[in-house]
C-alpha cells in the first residue's frame, strides 16, 4: 500500500509524478544513506532511469528499445523502433518518478563516462547492475513498510548491489 498515490501521467509530458517517492531515493543518496548506487559517493541526484520499456511489437528481436543520449549517438533501437528513437517510436518510455535510483553527479552527469552521456543499458550492463529490477525491488520496499523501516532496508538493499 502506498503512503500516496502517485499523479496521473501529465497531459504535456506523459510522467507520472511522485514526489513522496523521489524524496525517499533522495534520502537513500544523503548522508544517511547508501549513496550512489554505483560508486557510494554522497549526496546524490535522483536519477531517473532511461533505459527501455518492452516494445510492443512482434518485429522486436530483444522487447527492448533505448531512449537516445542527447549528448552523443550511440545507442541502440530495436528493428521495430529503425533507429527513430523513443520520441517517434510507438513503444512508451519509462516516464515515471518511481524509475529512480541514487547517482552522485559524476556518475549521474558529470564525470567522463556519466550515465547521461552514453548508451543507457550498456551502461548499467558495465557496472552488473540490473535498474529495472533495483527499482522495482525499492518500490515494493517502499510501498511496503514504514518510512525508517524504508530506508534501513533501502540503504541494506544499495550496499548488497554495491558489494559493500
Amino acid at each position: 500500500m502506498s503512503r500516496i498515490a502517485p499523479s496521473p501521467p501529465t497531459p504535456k509530458t506523459g510522467r507520472v509524478r511522485d514526489p513522496k517517492y523521489m524524496g525517499y531515493i533522495a534520502a537513500l543518496g544523503g548522508e544517511q544513506g547508501a549513496g550512489c548506487v554505483v560508486c557510494g559517493a554522497k549526496p546524490c541526484h535522483v536519477a531517473h532511469y532511461r533505459g527501455g520499456e518492452p516494445c510492443n511489437s512482434v518485429l522486436c528481436e530483444d522487447g527492448l528499445y533505448e531512449k537516445p543520449s542527447p549528448w552523443g549517438t550511440e545507442y541502440e533501437t530495436c528493428p521495430h523502433c529503425l533507429g527513430k528513437g523513443w520520441r517517434y517510436s510507438k513503444a512508451p518510455a519509462i516516464k515515471s518518478d518511481r524509475f529512480t535510483l541514487p547517482l552522485c553527479p559524476e556518475c549521474h552527469l558529470n564525470g567522463p563516462e556519466a550515465q547521461h552521456g552514453t548508451n543507457e543499458r550498456l551502461w548499467w550492463a558495465a557496472r552488473q547492475i540490473d535498474p529495472l529490477k533495483l527499482c522495482h525491488e525499492l518500490q515494493a520496499i517502499y510501498d511496503t513498510n514504514p518510512l525508517p523501516v524504508a530506508l534501513e532496508k533501502g540503504t541494506a538493499l544499495i550496499l548488497e548491489i554495491r558489494n559493500d
